[in-house]
């Protein structure tokens, strides 16, 4: 499956930046940040060592040293594919130039920028080895048609949940490398493509994924309370005995005790996997890892 980008704007050092980033890391394979080194530069210099925004400033530059975020500014300027491509472009940059002769706030500024940098990235010559989405904040995404993919992404965030500012982002690219999740995000991302190429309005898409997350939740509440008691009776009963069979040297009784268990495990596991609503399931992991517990 292709690679997709986030295109992330940033308006200001006091938001909750690298909630945001962790957040977008959890969808996307890689984050594209506009003006991100001339912004880490600017809040350098402005902030001081001793200020209470330097721990996120440190923590962003060293982020801009990475493969997970990247500046789409100088990728953008591409060569662009197609007339019809150039004119929606050139319509987006005389948004932008109407928003700061207007001295407009930096959020409208910013999702028209991210919008820019996307449709630049996807139709660039040569072209990108991922697909780029803009994300935009709620109050700012469009219902025309051509902002059909923020529409479906919007609908993914409100349910995606936002790691604390103390969740280390090493805990969430093990969440997302982990076997079953990355099975549980690849058929995400294929509800998403499905969605985005309906023609369902999205108020339907939305009661759609608001139906799946109910359903994949209940299957699995009961899948994880028949799981909890499985392995509980497993341990009661068989508990004394694995002990006194360790004693004896009986291993093979010891070892068929810790089968069950390991069993127990294993048809979780499938159930996850085979579960009516399986389609959001990531979504209901990472809720369950980093957020406010099951959804909806």
């Amino acid at each position: 499956m292709m690679k997709r980008a986030g295109i992330l704007p940033i308006y200001r050092v006091e938001d909750d930046v690298l909630q945001r980033i962790k957040q977008s890391i959890l969808l996307f394979d890689t984050i594209g940040i506009p003006h991100l080194n001339s912004t880490i530069e600017h809040w350098d210099s402005a902030h001081g060592h001793n200020c209470r925004h330097r721990p996120t400033i440190d923590a962003l530059t060293r982020l801009a040293e990475s493969d997970l975020v990247f500046d789409p500014m100088p990728m953008s300027s591409m060569i662009v594919q197609g007339n019809e491509h150039t004119h929606g472009l050139q319509r987006l940059v005389d948004r932008i130039y109407e928003l700061l002769e207007a001295d407009a706030a930096p959020e409208p500024l910013m999702d028209t920028l991210v919008r820019l940098n996307a449709m630049a990235l996807n139709n660039a010559d040569p072209p990108m080895d991922f697909a780029s989405v803009p994300i935009l904040s709620k109050e700012h995404t469009s219902v025309i048609d051509e902002d059909r993919d923020s529409e479906v992404l919007q609908l993914i965030i409100e349910k995606l949940p936002v790691p604390n500012s103390d969740v280390p982002l090493g805990r969430v690219l093990d969440f997302k490398r982990d076997g079953v999740n990355e099975v549980h995000l690849r058929g995400l991302r294929l509800w998403m493509y499905k969605a985005t190429t309906s023609k369902e309005p999205v108020t339907i898409l939305a009661e759609e994924l608001e139906y799946l997350l109910a359903q994949y939740s209940k299957c699995m509440s009961l899948h994880e309370i028949n799981h909890s008691r499985s392995r509980l009776q497993t341990v009661v009963l068989t508990g004394a005995e694995w002990l006194e069979n360790i004693a004896n040297r009986q291993f093979s009784k010891a070892a068929k005790a810790l089968f069950s268990i390991n069993e127990s495990k294993i048809v979780l596991a499938q159930a996850e996997l085979s579960a009516p609503g399986k389609e959001v399931a990531y979504l209901y992991s990472a809720n369950k890892v980093f957020g406010r517990g099951n959804v909806p």
